[in-house]
């Protein structure tokens, strides 16, 4: 590429028009012949969109004056975006005033004029005020008293050396020896006699500035009550100062206009360098639209001026009308009309720019690319840019103006240039990007490419795109072909995984459909897992919970799947520890979130389930120690509270049979467990105490005459889940023992018991009996069945169906005994047995 030689088109005015039909020149001929008719001076608008020509067809109407013999015109073009931001009117007329002076190199007078135009310079740009003052500079009383005190302490200092060869002769000496001795006798006369005049001279002129300060305070004001009590300096004196003040600033209308008519009779006229004066103001629509109004309502001083001579100043103003528009707030229903109306009061002609029809703009992109890759060493790369920018233009319904065109083949080049090594990257995706750069951010461009069917663009321009997306990428990011869409899908697939939003998450779906492997080359990148880990870190978890949470809602295919299973597989070798630290740290909820989404891959091995089922117990039996805690009114609890629930939904979803906990080892923590239960209005039987726990708590439980139908409904519920629990087998003599119990007055005065138990009113009792007699061990089957044949029982079943003869529980159990053993009866039970049969399912298999 060393023998490539780069041709950069300027943004220069040209000089001749490359357009096939001329039309910038026709306009520029348009107008001089208007111009230069008898016609009175007017405003005229050249109004075309941005980048049309407006400035070409300037240029072309100057150089034809100038080519002009004896041209008598002076041509002042102002820009305004140049000078945006500058005092406008200050600006324009000392620019004015600047051009006019370089074209008098041929005028006889020019001496004088100059002379004159340098004093309306200096008049535009600032004017000379003299100003003279008097002031009297004089020290205040305070002053001069204080300076007068100042002076007197080297003469005290003097005095006061002497005092030591006279002896201690100053009075306070003596009163001093006296007041401290032990006699304290005041001998007047000899405190007279004794006084020395130097001592007490030297000392009063030594402190006198003390002094004066002292007095000062006290009667300050008094003696000078014109001044400030502490002021040193009067502000009076007979100094006079002569200044000479150069007032800048921004002038009113009327004097700015004045200037302008001196400016204009000066030079236009007869007799006069000039006939008539151009004045151009461009760049109007590269200006802000507030900028844009005031330089509008600035210039009218001039455009608006009807002095005499004002028939001979044209003003010319190119404009967008778009823009021009924008300069009034679109949300006003009538800003066509007010910018119509404004339009036609500025400008007493306009004058229309064209966009290029298809057949110019066609013939000057081919002309400005010929010439700019005219001395590239790839013979067809003009031709192969010409067609790929028509075909793009062809499709999107819009001409292009003479300075894209310009613009774009530079960027082309540019790019060429720094791609030339790389000969994946194709003048075809270079010039694509180079045209969509000129209405496009790159992060617009990378949205198209990475979520074509939300971009809004055209079908036909989507297409292009997909076609030339890895290079495209490249392009954007400046590496290699290889690399630019891995590097776009990194930058986006990151993006979305660390905002943490499931929205977003849910953009990573047709990515994926999009881009194929390329997606998964990227998502390695933002999930570089170790391939092994003996510890985790927090960071390790987040990412891996994202991760899961991401694949299993929207990578749950077959083909995505087998992307995945490097992951996976790394995740599930470290779970042991990360689910310790999740239920530990981060709670139920996430700890249920993690294992749901990892299980959509793969099972979770029975290891793996008994350590969850250790974390679920530790968890349980810290917070029910801690409720328990909380009845010392000064205890302050420690653990937060637990989601039961979501307790509940991780044991369904490992389907755990039984966790055992070992802090409820009493009734009184059973029943804190059942509240807890209760509290969430759900059940979890699978948590159990210890079964050596359990033969107590059932001692305990049964040992009373009644039965807390909440902790009964717990142990129905354990005896569902797990009928063959070891701890059935240590607590079914005391359950047996309490149902032979009588349960009324008449049995109980033939009984050894002193108070009778209660019946079974909720049918929980002889439910439980029930269940664990069609699933439980033998042991625990044997004495339910020696429970039901005991005298005991048998003369309390008549009251038990008084007081609940629905109690479908013992009709079960009583049912299933007569089926299975020799149990009979007597007849009105069997007639209260038979009346429920039909209605109540005495299978095992059914209660379980």
């Amino acid at each position: 590429m060393s023998q490539n030689k780069i041709k950069l088109l300027n943004e220069s005015v040209a000089q001749e028009d490359s357009y096939k039909n001329c039309t910038h020149q026709k306009i520029a001929d348009s107008l001089y012949d208007i111009i230069e008719s008898d016609n009175d001076a007017i405003t005229i608008g050249l109004e075309g969109e941005w980048g049309t020509g407006k400035s070409t067809v300037i240029n072309f109407l100057e150089n034809k004056f100038d080519s002009k013999k004896n041209n008598k015109t002076l041509f002042f073009k102002f820009d305004a975006w140049s000078h945006d931001g500058d005092p406008l009117r200050i600006t324009f007329l000392s620019c004015l005033i600047n051009k006019i002076k370089k074209e008098l190199s041929n005028y006889s007078q020019k001496s004088d004029l100059e002379t004159k135009l340098t004093s309306l310079y200096t008049e535009v740009t600032g004017k000379i005020k003299k100003t003279k003052s008097n002031n009297i500079k004089s020290s205040t009383l305070f002053g001069k008293l204080l300076a007068t005190s100042i002076v007197l302490v080297p003469i005290g200092s003097a005095l006061f050396s002497k005092t030591y060869d006279l002896g201690p002769r100053f009075i306070p000496f003596e009163i001093l020896n006296d007041l401290i001795s032990s006699e304290r006798s005041f001998n007047y006369e000899s405190y007279v006699e004794s006084f020395s005049l130097y001592p007490t001279l030297s000392s009063l002129l030594l402190f006198a500035p003390i002094i004066f300060i002292i007095s000062w305070i006290l009667r300050g004001e008094r003696l000078d009550p014109k001044h400030n009590k502490w002021e040193f300096i009067s502000s009076q004196s007979e100094e006079i100062v002569e200044q000479n003040i150069i007032e800048m600033g921004d002038k009113t209308s009327f004097e700015f206009e004045s200037i302008f008519t001196q400016i204009i009779d000066s030079v236009v006229g007869d007799g006069k360098p000039f006939s008539k004066l151009i004045c151009v103001i461009d760049n109007m629509d590269r200006i802000s639209n507030e900028h844009a109004k005031n330089i509008w309502s600035t210039l009218q001083v001039f455009i608006t001026n009807n002095h005499p001579n004002s028939t001979s100043v044209w003003f010319i103003i190119p404009f967008d009308e778009s823009a021009f528009k924008k300069i009034w707030p679109s949300t006003q229903p009538d800003n066509d009309f007010i910018s119509n109306s404004f339009t036609e009061k500025c400008f007493q002609l306009v004058i229309d720019v064209p966009t290029p029809i298809t057949s110019d703009w066609i013939h000057y992109l081919t002309k400005m690319a010929k010439d700019a890759f005219k001395n590239w060493d790839t013979p067809d790369l003009a031709d192969t840019f010409i067609r790929q920018y028509k075909d793009y233009y062809s499709v999107i319904n819009h001409s292009p103006t003479p300075r894209s065109i310009n613009n774009i083949i530079n960027q082309v080049q540019a790019l060429q240039i720094r791609f030339s090594n790389d000969n994946k990257i194709t003048i075809n995706a270079i010039t694509i990007y180079a045209i969509l750069r000129r209405t496009k951010t790159r992060n617009e461009i990378k949205n198209m490419i990475l979520y074509p069917q939300k971009s809004g663009v055209n079908e036909s321009v989507l297409k292009r795109v997909k076609l030339f997306q890895r290079e495209l990428s490249s392009i954007i990011f400046h590496v290699p072909y290889e690399r630019g869409l891995e590097l776009l899908l990194e930058e986006e697939i990151g993006k979305i995984i660390t905002s943490g939003n499931h929205d977003e998450y849910k953009r990573l779906a047709p990515l994926q459909k999009e881009n194929g492997d390329a997606f998964w080359q990227a998502w390695d990148y933002n999930y570089q897992l170790p391939d092994s880990r003996n510890h985790t870190t927090r960071e390790d978890i987040d990412k891996s919970a994202i991760f899961l949470h991401i694949a299993s809602n929207y990578f749950v295919d077959e083909k995505n799947r087998e992307s995945l299973k490097t992951y996976i597989n790394n995740i599930k070798e470290s779970f042991s520890i990360d689910i310790k630290i999740l239920i530990k740290d981060y709670g139920f909820q996430q700890s249920y979130d993690y294992i749901k989404n990892l299980m959509t891959f793969t099972t979770i091995s029975t290891d793996d389930t008994e350590i969850v089922k250790n974390e679920i117990s530790s968890s349980i039996n810290r917070y029910v120690f801690d409720v328990a805690l909380k009845a010392n009114a000064n205890y302050t609890p420690k653990e937060k509270p637990i989601e039961l629930n979501l307790v509940k939904g991780l044991i369904d979803l490992l389907k755990i049979q039984s966790i055992t906990c070992d802090a409820i080892n009493s009734l009184s923590m059973f029943s804190i467990w059942c509240s807890l239960q209760k509290d969430c209005n759900l059940e979890i039987p699978e948590i159990l105490p210890e079964e050596s726990s359990f033969k107590d708590i059932s001692s305990e439980f049964f040992s009373g005459d009644y039965l807390k139908t909440q902790v009964m409904e717990k142990m129905l519920a354990m005896a569902k889940i797990n009928p063959e629990w070891g701890g059935w087998d240590e607590a079914i003599i005391k359950i047996c023992n309490w149902a032979k119990r009588p349960n009324n007055q008449i049995h109980l005065h033939s009984s050894s018991y002193r108070t009778a138990r209660s019946t079974d009113k909720h049918s929980q009792l002889f439910s439980m009996l029930y269940t664990l007699y069609c699933n439980a061990s033998s042991r625990v089957k044997d004495e339910i069945s020696a429970l039901v044949s005991s005298n005991d029982f048998i003369s309390g079943l008549y009251y038990e169906f008084t007081e609940n003869e629905t109690n479908d529980g013992l009709i079960k159990l009583l049912r299933r005994l007569i089926d299975d053993t020799e149990f009979c009866p007597q007849q009105h039970i069997v007639d209260i047995i038979n009346k429920h049969s039909a209605t109540n399912d005495t299978t095992c298999t059914d209660e379980v």
